[in-house]
């Protein structure tokens, strides 16, 4: 019985998974507000109940109460995020927040399977970067004062990288994560992040060629640190995507970069900063 159980939860899941998706193209055939609402009430309850049906087969196969416990406190997590981020973020895609909320669940459904321990320590730090994101629209609105220090910025991440080639765990070669109390983490995913924000402040304070060689120059040094770290994926691609949105052009939205014959540029698509 236990196993026609899971054996229909597994089929349960591939059904409802396709539904979400279907939904997920079905949003954008509506002009009006009410029945996008209606497809993010529909995408909700077949996120929630996929997130049912797997835990339900993880109990079935283990018959542990940790599981129980640890689902009930998933379960009142989502439904705080998904209620408070709509509540202070008021013009946000709810579409996003559903598809963010479905890869976290897919993502604890399979730490789970893989390790409880290390799926409570990554629900530990998603929930701590939940409330981090609800205090943002609170901080920006009263320390005005954020546009004014990139240096700030700019020799932080320096110093974050830094640390990490000095003192950082060795993966693969690669000095990649600090560890703290038995949580690691990789400063390069919050320095992606504050080097956006010294482009942002440079710029907003002049777009002039001067400006331009001091973010290059910048960017260069996170370049090298990250080299001599072996990080060569975040060097090669991530931190050029990065510094490439230092070039973007407030006219006309557009990349320049110099073409094969001199005197001629070559227009390129514009990148997004928060697709890195």
């Amino acid at each position: 019985m236990i196993n026609l159980i899971i054996d229909i939860s597994r089929y349960l899941m591939i059904l409802l998974i396709a539904l979400y998706t279907y939904l997920n193209f079905r949003f954008f055939s509506f002009p009006d507000e009410i029945r996008k609402r209606k497809i993010c009430r529909r995408q909700n309850f077949a996120m929630f109940l996929i997130h049912l049906l797997a835990y339900l087969i993880i109990w079935l196969e283990t018959e542990d109460e940790k599981m129980l416990v640890f689902y009930v406190a998933q379960v009142i997590f989502f439904f705080s995020y998904l209620f408070l981020y709509r509540l202070i973020y008021r013009n946000v895609s709810r579409l996003l927040v559903n598809n963010m909320c479905m890869l976290l669940t897919i993502g604890f459904i399979m730490l789970t399977r893989l390790s409880f321990d290390r799926a409570m320590k990554q629900f530990v730090i998603v929930a701590a970067a939940a409330l981090v994101t609800f205090a943002i629209p609170f901080v920006i609105d009263r320390v005005w004062q954020l546009s004014k220090i990139p240096w700030i910025y700019g020799i932080g991440g320096i110093l974050l990288l830094g640390i990490v080639c000095l003192a950082g765990t060795s993966s693969y070669g690669a000095q990649l994560s600090l560890e703290f109390g038995g949580y690691s983490f990789q400063p390069t995913e919050f320095v992606k992040i504050i080097y956006v924000f010294f482009i942002a402040t440079m710029f907003y304070r002049s777009t002039s060629m001067k400006t331009v060689l001091i973010v290059t120059s910048v960017a260069a040094l996170h370049v090298l640190i990250l080299v001599a770290s072996k990080d060569l994926g975040s060097a090669s691609s991530s931190l050029w995507l990065i510094f490439s949105c230092s070039l973007w052009q407030r006219e006309n939205g557009f990349i320049f970069w110099p073409g094969p014959e001199e005197g001629h540029w070559l227009p390129c698509l514009p990148i997004s900063c928060s697709d890195m």
